[in-house]
């Protein structure tokens, strides 16, 4: 199935370094002292992922005018298009909010007229620049913009930053649009969370063969400040996997900085070729409670994909 995602904003706010940082395996730190050259028209990019062909099509900042209106513009941009994601930053929220709050609701009118079927994603970017000290700040956001917008509960908004202590969200935020256009990646968050659900501190990624997260879940009271700390290792654990991910379910020590956790590591691709390994890091587990999490996620993603394969014979 091919499917079409855009990506729309005004300059400088990230467009083209989330779309390398999600498709391309680009690393974070990298792309933020190394920025971007701006992007220019409309610039398509085609990527499998899962069992969708991804249409990717970052547009230009400067252009935006154009696109929201000109009817010309809009329909090469926005036709045939199931997933909207339209970026913004938080400098550009706290200065220019009406004006963004424009920008929106004039997208919404450009979908019902070229693509009434296709969601509208918001991406509430560089929140590492927000004083969140204050509780429930992305909360109180979320809820400021949903009352300016007026539009349906149903419209998603993601706060997202390429900081490292941060940058989980935006996987989150991505791969929900992505499980929005992707039957197998929805039932894939489906069971990783249904295994981990009651699990408390624990972290479950699964990879594909270029080492992108297809999967991300955690538990809700996990210490988001361990993924920064631990970021480096996890990437170089996934690019040595070939050497030291196997099926014995080995259980390792992971020095966090501030912490030691426990992980393991096992190989998918016997089950599929679109993965590579199943990583669970958890605070709190015991070896044999990993040991045992991991075989109840390999054994319920062997069996969606046998179900499958028994389904289309």
């Amino acid at each position: 199935m091919a499917k079409k995602v855009l990506l729309i904003g005004r300059a400088g706010m990230g467009k083209t370094t989330i779309k390398e940082l999600i498709f391309e395996g680009k690393n974070s730190k990298d792309l933020m002292i190394h920025p971007l050259e701006p992007t220019r028209g409309i610039t398509p990019s085609i990527y499998t992922w899962m069992d969708v062909t991804v249409g990717l099509f970052d547009t230009s900042g400067q252009e935006l005018p154009y696109l929201l209106e000109d009817e010309n513009e809009q329909k090469k941009a926005f036709e045939n298009s199931n997933s909207i994601i339209y970026i913004f930053d938080y400098p550009i929220w706290a200065s220019q909010t009406q004006e963004i709050i424009k920008e929106i609701q004039k997208i919404f009118e450009i979908l019902k007229r070229n693509c009434e079927k296709a969601k509208l994603f918001l991406f509430f970017h560089k929140i590492d620049l927000i004083n969140q000290k204050v509780k429930g700040t992305f909360t109180i956001l979320e809820n400021q913009i949903r009352k300016l917008l007026n539009l349906p509960i149903e419209l998603k908004i993601f706060f997202t930053s390429l900081r490292p202590n941060l940058i989980y969200r935006t996987y989150n935020a991505f791969f929900e649009v992505l499980s929005e256009i992707s039957e197998e990646i929805m039932s894939l968050k489906k069971i990783v969370n249904f295994t981990i659900k009651d699990a408390s501190k624990t972290i479950c990624f699964i990879t594909n063969q270029n080492n992108n997260i297809l999967v991300q879940i955690i538990s809700p009271d996990f210490d988001i400040n361990l993924i920064s700390q631990m970021q480096q290792k996890i990437i170089l654990m996934v690019q040595k996997s070939d050497e030291s991910a196997d099926n014995n379910y080995n259980v390792n020590l992971l020095d966090a900085g501030s912490k030691i956790v426990r992980y393991i590591m096992s190989n998918l691709e016997n089950i599929s070729s679109k993965f590579k390994n199943i990583i669970i890091i958890s605070e709190t587990l015991s070896e044999n409670e990993l040991k045992d999490m991991l075989g109840k996620v390999r054994e319920e993603i062997s069996n969606f994909y046998n179900l499958n394969e028994l389904k289309s014979k």
